[in-house]
């Protein structure tokens, strides 16, 4: 049993609350288990809890499921409201060994599978997880050398007004070309960088080189820059940000942070201060993914984003799934009444873009409206373009 955003905790509120918060989740680890079962910490925010005897891999897996919801509740510690979460890898005895060292070890691994998944998940040990273990550190190994020899790169997908597609702006996507490898997916390097703790440098590296692109193209456009919880947990993101574009010369109105919901279940009262401080500095904040999380309706009032991303997963399926368009219909709705700014991405189709028209979605961004494009060829299309590009927040209504 592995905690997840333990270190935060530590970095950001000290360790005595954090020791405070392990014996939380010691005591909520009692809560989970029978008298005959054994609790131990193994060190650190890592737990293990020895079941015997063992009623079958059914009760194994439903003991992970418990423990993954009780310890996902918030904490309250020091008056401090605190989410932390946890993932928990399962091996079975004899199935997959009888000794202590294997069982915590492919433990161990089923744990790095889960992590896999995203945080708050579980998963049992399987054939192959060694193989699949030993893949994960050379890329670990691959991913460090890459920040070190610069193999990283950035391309920029438009983004456009629904009814004039003319482009108000670009997002920023970060792409690693792998020597052997070849391009290396975003969905697999970016999870290991998150949990090898290097998402802090390859974040800000993505916001350097961004900033310094767009305040050098021939005309301003907004540029849109993906933050991970982990950067924008750091307190002094802010002042990090403002010297970013102090040291680029970026104006600030046209840099636009990219956020997921799964930030909102994290501290909100600190994300919520951090917020506010980026926002008094003229930066924009977009909701990515929206929908696909567990972000309540009512953090759309409470933080100050002007900005509103409707996941692909819903525009795809539009104009083959009644229940997509009456989504993002009613999100269109919510978002307008909130005066916020909205944007479909994953447009692929002319009927999809259609139907966003007639829904009066404001902005769109997908492959039929542009694919991801190097620096040097949005420098081209923007000196050749000849109507001004629009600021985050100022795009037609439609």
């Amino acid at each position: 049993i592995d905690l997840d955003r333990f270190k935060a905790v530590n970095d950001t509120r000290g360790h005595d609350v954090g020791d405070r918060l392990l014996v939380e989740v010691a005591n909520r680890l009692r809560g989970c288990v029978r008298e005959t079962d054994i609790i131990a910490r193994m060190g650190g925010d890592e737990f293990a809890i020895l079941q015997a005897p063992l009623d079958g891999p059914e009760a194994a897996m439903a003991l992970a499921a418990r423990i993954v919801e009780r310890l996902g509740a918030p904490y309250h510690v020091g008056g401090q409201r605190l989410l932390v979460g946890a993932s928990v890898g399962v091996a079975l005895c004899p199935d997959h060994g009888c000794d202590p060292q294997t069982l915590l070890r492919r433990a161990d691994l089923a744990l790095y599978r889960a992590k896999l998944g995203g945080r708050g998940s579980l998963a049992c040990y399987a054939p192959g997880l060694e193989e699949d273990t030993t893949e994960r550190f050379v890329l670990e190994q691959d991913l460090r050398a890459a920040i070190a020899s610069d193999q990283f790169t950035l391309a920029y997908q438009p983004v456009c007004d629904t009814q004039s597609l003319a482009v108000v702006g670009f997002e920023a996507l970060l792409r690693w070309r792998h020597p052997v490898r070849g391009a290396v997916e975003p969905r697999l390097f970016i999870p290991l960088a998150e949990e090898c703790g290097l998402i802090g440098v390859l974040g800000q590296w993505a916001l350097e080189t961004a900033c310094a692109e767009a305040a050098a193209w021939a005309r301003p456009c907004r540029i849109a820059v993906n933050v991970s919880p982990a950067q924008f947990r750091a307190p002094d993101l802010p002042a990090r940000i403002a010297e970013t574009l102090a040291r680029t010369g970026l104006d600030p109105r046209w840099l636009q942070l990219e956020v997921t919901e799964g930030l909102l279940l994290e501290d909100t009262d600190a994300v919520l201060e951090t917020m506010r401080a980026l926002r008094a500095q003229g930066i924009g904040i977009t909701l990515d993914d929206f929908g696909t999380a567990h972000a309540s309706l009512s953090y759309l009032r409470r933080f100050p984003f002007d900005t509103l991303k409707i996941d692909q997963s819903f525009v795809r399926s539009l104009g083959e799934d009644a229940g997509a368009q009456s989504i993002v219909q009613a999100v269109l709705t919510l978002a307008h009444g909130l005066g916020l700014v909205v944007v479909a991405e994953g447009v692929e189709t002319e009927e999809q873009l259609a139907l966003l028209r007639a829904m009066r979605c404001q902005l769109v961004q997908g492959f039929l409206i542009g694919r991801p494009a190097p620096a040097a060829r949005v420098r081209e299309q923007l000196w050749s373009a000849a109507d001004p590009l629009l600021p985050a927040g100022q795009a037609a209504a439609g």
